[in-house]
């Protein structure tokens, strides 16, 4: 449930996807009753199943229904009128009439009005209360990091890295971090502080070497070492993998080359991943700035160089045109095509 309080729009909270989306209910409880209050919600747009489209808003005085035609946008409603130290947004219908998989919440804020019409957001914050140490117990130290640390969408296996937007989890507090430590007398302390990279597009500028050629694009996974960073770090164990919604809507995956200057391009040499996905490319599109210059490759693997028109550029756009269908089962039993990409 932190996740709809953390002011993350890449975090939702979401319900259990072995019950039905319809009936479900998230809850936040205030320090003090609020009154005269509006709550802005944004529904999350990557729940599974089908979409939740009409939402009810209670409170202990009473309830609000609101439609709304598209996930993903943030959604503002008045609470009813009185004071109240709840409220409940419950999931009540779906776009087509089913009881749905899955009801998530991406973003949840309240704001209160006084009498004379100023805004007062009100804080929002997930508590946990640790019981104190037993009586007359020594305290070596204290651990204040995440229960949940999270999980990598990549893992290494004996032939390269292998990811998956599926297998990443988000740490249980991806933004702000706050703990209060209460003792009965001043403590002296030596404070040990871990930073862990937050995978994204900011870590692969991060990382990025100067003077290097660079690769962009959209990815399944929001991994570096699956992203289009993959593409030209180097190292044939790693490979960009398409976004998925490619294979849904049958739409070419492009990736963009960028070259430290302006040079003389005739040639591409291009690796699929070492293994069977992200699925083989068999057909690609190449620009260098003059249109497209479509080339077809084998479906055996390796590195494939494909001649091209030479032209002095520092872009060099590759678009997968048609790959090999590759169907893998989701964590629900579904059979799914997988997307494409490319090692180097």
């Amino acid at each position: 449930a932190a996740a709809a309080v953390d002011a993350d729009s890449s975090t939702s909270w979401v319900s259990n996807a072995l019950q039905a989306a319809v009936g479900q209910w998230l809850q936040v409880d205030f320090d003090h009753p609020v009154t005269n209050a509006t709550i802005t919600i944004t529904p999350s747009a990557t729940a599974v199943g089908a979409q939740i489209r009409r939402i009810e808003v209670s409170t202990v005085n009473g309830t609000s229904t609101l439609r709304f035609d598209q996930a993903g946008k943030p959604l503002t409603v008045a609470l009813p009128y009185g004071e109240t130290p709840w409220v409940r947004i419950t999931a009540v219908a779906t776009d087509d009439g089913s009881a749905g998989v899955q009801f998530g919440i991406t973003d949840f804020n309240v704001t209160q009005y006084d009498a004379s019409g100023f805004a007062h957001p009100v804080n929002l914050r997930h508590t946990v209360l640790v019981p104190g140490p037993p009586p007359n117990s020594a305290v070596a130290q204290w651990d204040l990091g995440s229960e949940l640390l999270g999980r990598s969408g990549c893992a290494q296996s004996p032939n390269g890295t292998r990811c998956a937007a599926s297998m990443a989890l988000s740490p249980e507090e991806p933004v702000n971090l706050s703990r209060t430590l209460t003792v009965p007398s001043p403590t002296a302390v030596t404070p040990t502080v871990w930073v862990r990279a937050r995978q994204g597009p900011n870590l692969a500028d991060l990382i990025a070497a100067p003077g290097a050629a660079r690769a962009l694009g959209d990815a399944d996974p929001i991994d570096v070492v699956g992203s289009a960073y993959a593409a030209a770090d180097g190292d044939p164990g790693t490979a960009w993998t398409a976004p998925q919604s490619v294979v849904q809507h049958k739409a070419p995956p492009t990736l963009t080359l960028k070259l430290p200057a302006p040079r003389e391009v005739a040639g591409l040499r291009i690796t699929p991943s070492s293994s069977v996905l992200p699925a083989h490319p068999t057909l690609v599109a190449v620009d260098l700035g003059d249109g497209p210059e479509v080339r077809r490759l084998s479906s055996d693997g390796g590195t494939q160089t494909v001649s091209l028109r030479p032209r002095v550029t520092d872009t060099v756009k590759v678009s997968l045109l048609s790959w090999d269908d590759i169907i893998d089962r989701t964590a629900l039993g579904f059979d799914q095509l997988k997307p494409p990409g490319l090692a180097e």
